[in-house]
């Protein structure tokens, strides 16, 4: 996530995991209803937003920015939103 350099790409297991999490990205981004447009733009739109947010949400763990009691033990789940799943997809 914070550079190139860092990444392990030979690692079957780590590049499965990692296909894993843009799954999981790429169907909250459909279910977020933050923009306009056509469903590809929302889509990307929504997944350059996602990764915005786990992205800074990971620097300001890394940097050990949640000491208050209130937020240092919540996790990246439980600061994405809810996805409402549309039966009519």
């Amino acid at each position: 996530m914070f550079s190139r350099d860092r990444l392990v790409n030979d690692d079957p297991d780590l590049m499965r995991e990692v296909g894993a999490c843009f799954v999981v990205l790429s169907d909250i981004s459909v279910g977020l209803g933050w923009h306009a447009g056509t469903v590809d733009v929302k889509t990307s739109k929504g997944q350059v937003a996602l990764w915005s947010l786990v992205h800074g949400y990971a620097q300001l763990v890394t940097a050990g920015r949640f000491k208050k009691d209130n937020i240092k033990d919540l996790s990246i789940l439980d600061i994405l939103p809810t996805i409402k799943h549309d039966s009519k997809r």
